[in-house]
């Protein structure tokens, strides 16, 4: 049997960061994860908060026959994701809030930020968009052979899922 595949999954609270799941579910139960579902809280007092909305998520995932494990962490989100999939994982799944000009100018993007410095492959997905909805995959690579390692694995989803595979 193949290793489990190692999956980070952040969450801000929201419900766009939620819709990551449910878009996600195939792919968990396609194979043997790890899920660790994350949320980085700026102060300590929110992690109470953070915990029991993360084991509402965990709840509705072992519904769905998926284990997970939870963390909550003190600190700015990109940091405390990126020193987590530091940690150990082969892929970060996270919602994209989609903000674009203005917004994302004075918000900035968690998940564009995430997918340029993570150590190694990001999923983002975009709110209402299914696995089986997906049209276009991107794959970034930088020329390193870890980069292009992914190559072969996103062309076969690709491939699967009928979308186009965009190198």
């Amino acid at each position: 049997m193949a290793e489990p595949l190692d999956i980070l999954i952040p969450m801000d609270g929201s419900p766009t960061s939620e819709a990551i799941l449910p878009a996600v579910l195939p792919l968990l139960r396609s194979r043997s994860v790890r899920v660790t579902l994350l949320q980085a809280v700026p102060l300590r007092t929110g992690e109470r908060a953070a915990r029991r909305s993360l084991e509402a998520m965990r709840a509705d995932l072992a519904r769905d026959g998926v284990d997970a494990s939870l963390r909550v962490e003190v600190g700015r989100p990109v940091l405390e994701i990126l020193r987590a999939a530091g940690e150990g994982c082969d892929l970060i799944a996270m919602a994209t809030h989609g903000r674009g000009g203005t917004a994302r100018l004075v918000l900035g993007s968690t998940a564009e930020e995430v997918g340029r410095r993570a150590p190694g492959p990001v999923l983002l997905n975009r709110r209402e968009t299914w696995v089986g909805d997906w049209k276009r995959i991107v794959a970034a690579v930088d020329g390193t052979a870890g980069s292009e390692e992914i190559l072969e694995g996103t062309a076969r989803l690709a491939a699967s899922l009928g979308a186009i595979l965009l190198v």
